[in-house]
């Protein structure tokens, strides 16, 4: 089940699912047992926050996490266009012979560090790389 993560207007970050209303990127937070109520006609209704994000913010978790066990997301197609959501995360020299920074992307079917250095798009081992910032808004601790 994939995680998305993004922005809204007002600068709050979010997680969960993605609806596209009117090419407008959605995310709905991911719900418990305890949001399920039933009202007075017998009928169960759910509560589900929805925010709005800012698509250049969008980005999608790659299921791996950094060497500090932090979870690592790609940018993400929207419209068309690569977000800029994507994390920015730093490669030791043990892994290239040379540090690199790179910003993750999901291309031909694997998830991979892009960087400027190089531009070619390497295979990683998430437990040695280390995010460090996020191509559109500083990641908070």
């Amino acid at each position: 089940m994939f995680i998305f993560r993004g922005i809204t207007e007002s600068g709050i970050i979010v997680q969960g699912d993605l609806i596209l209303n009117n090419n407008k990127p959605i995310i709905l937070k991911r719900i418990n047992f305890d949001s399920v109520k039933k009202n007075d006609n017998e009928h169960w209704t759910i509560e589900v926050p929805a925010y709005v994000i800012i698509p250049d913010s969008l980005s999608i978790s790659t299921g791996f996490f950094d060497k500090n066990r932090k979870e690592i997301f790609s940018s993400f197609p929207v419209n068309g266009e690569m977000s800029k959501g994507g994390d920015v995360v730093f490669i030791p020299a043990n892994m290239f012979h040379i540090d690199i920074t790179g910003f993750v992307v999901y291309y031909n079917g694997e998830f991979k560090i892009s960087s400027a250095l190089s531009g070619v798009k390497r295979s990683i081992d998430p437990e040695q790389v280390e995010i460090i910032a996020n191509q559109f808004y500083k990641i908070k601790n």
